[in-house]
């Protein structure tokens, strides 16, 4: 379990120094070109799924919930647990989704959408 954290950590670092070294001062360098198209088409693909990502979730959880009901007493415990999983899912991804702009706007210092709009374009 500690490796696994450790593991996970070591990744958030090499991802922030990768954010850092693709919004930093030596944008002509090839590796941080594709680092930073790379993250600009990130940012892209999250902002055009993201919606339909939601809408399917709970839309599936309310059709788990309504199933379970039909069926037995421990199925529709079960049901339950499901629907309410994919729901909680569906809520904490759309903070995610929220909060990550802003976060990303913190760690290059400007607005990030501006940024890959430059860089896209």
């Amino acid at each position: 379990m500690k490796a696994l954290l450790f593991l996970s950590y070591i990744v958030l670092f090499v991802f922030l120094v990768n954010m850092s070294m693709a919004f930093g001062e030596d944008e002509d360098d090839a590796a941080t070109q594709a680092i930073h198209s790379a993250i600009c088409k990130m940012v892209e693909l999250v902002k055009a799924s993201m919606g339909a990502v939601f809408l399917i979730l709970v839309v599936l959880s309310a059709i788990v919930y309504a199933g379970g009901q039909i069926l037995g007493a421990e199925t529709r415990a079960r049901a339950n647990v499901w629907a309410t999983s994919m729901f909680v899912g569906a809520i904490i991804g759309g903070l995610i989704y929220l909060v990550i702009p802003v976060f990303l706007t913190e760690l290059i210092g400007e607005d990030i959408t501006s940024a890959c709009e430059e860089a896209l374009y």
